[in-house]
């Protein structure tokens, strides 16, 4: 079956699973009586959302590290990580034995002084992956980038590598989805690591279907505007996943910016897909991810809440 099929699936099941229990809970607590008007909104959203198509991760291409390297050379790799396993362990107790990771580990020219540097792209000893890149200074390697999770797109130029993404699908319960795009430049054949922007979005945001022939500039002019992740109201009930926040992903003051890409009518509301731009103008975040740099976030928003005609 294929990989978004098996998503959308899963997707399908995580939404039924929370219906049954809430509807199960309904069963319980309303015997003889009316059913909690609270209860009740949380079924109408859950029921709503089974039209609904959402983000998937596998919308991001994995690019296969290996497919850079040239020439995989084990012996190369063995030395390598006898020399540096110090350095690419994280911790005095690292769970893993050199031999353990070369399987972890890639040879690639990354400057272009034709000597096969190491990126190391493994576990940490814990839940996310770490990505490390280590230059080669003749037979000493040096250690010149850490960051979490896994690259997915490497771009060269002139046989020097000048930008990657690093691609962060959170783990386990939490819904924070990132994307950090690097730029390298270089100083005596040594690269520099600049975070050019990060672009985040929550998992299970609605995907939109109807674009824009363009994309539109806007100003948020209410007071205040909520990004949510669906374009659907649920503020004033407890969310079973997301707690008192509901489907809100963060609020924005007047005067925040961002570029409309996409649209929806409902009955009652205008809505416009968006990716805002990071600003001192967001008044709440609960994801904490989002705020650990400047991140342009993806979600909705009401139409009326911006400039746009």
């Amino acid at each position: 079956m294929p990989i978004a099929s098996v998503v959308t699936n899963n997707l399908k099941r995580m939404r039924n699973f929370y219906l049954s229990i809430t509807l199960t809970i309904i069963s319980v607590c309303s015997y003889g009586q009316d059913i909690d008007l609270e209860t009740a909104k949380i079924v109408n959203y859950f029921e709503w959302t089974n039209n609904i198509e959402y983000l998937k991760k596998s919308e991001y291409n994995r690019s296969t590290l290996a497919d850079y390297e040239q020439n995989r050379d084990t012996i190369f790799l063995q030395n390598f990580m006898s020399l540096s396993y110090d350095s690419v362990k994280l911790f005095d107790e690292f769970p893993y034995l050199p031999k353990d990771l070369i399987q972890y580990i890639y040879a690639i020219d990354f400057n272009g002084d034709k000597l096969l540097d190491v990126l190391y792209q493994g576990p940490t000893g814990g839940e996310p992956n770490i990505t490390q890149i280590f230059l080669n200074q003749g037979g000493r390697f040096k250690k010149v980038f850490k960051g979490y999770q896994d690259i997915v797109e490497m771009t060269f130029n002139k046989n020097k590598l000048v930008s990657f993404k690093l691609y962060n699908p959170g783990c386990c319960a939490d819904p924070q989805t990132l994307v950090y795009n690097y730029e390298i430049s270089y100083k005596k054949n040594e690269p520099i690591f600049s975070l050019n922007n990060t672009i985040g979005y929550l998992r299970l945001t609605e995907k939109y279907k109807d674009s824009f022939k363009s994309v539109k500039e806007f100003v948020i002019t209410a007071d205040k505007s909520n990004l949510r992740k669906e374009c659907y109201f649920f503020d004033d009930v407890e969310h079973p996943v997301n707690g008192s926040r509901g489907n809100i992903t963060a609020t924005f003051k007047r005067g925040a910016k961002g570029k409309a890409l996409g649209f929806k009518k409902d009955q009652e509301n205008e809505w416009i897909y968006v990716l805002m731009e990071p600003t001192s103008n967001i008044e709440q975040c609960v994801f904490s991810t989002f705020l650990e740099q400047p991140t342009h976030i993806y979600g909705w928003i009401l139409k009326n809440d911006t400039n746009l005609k």
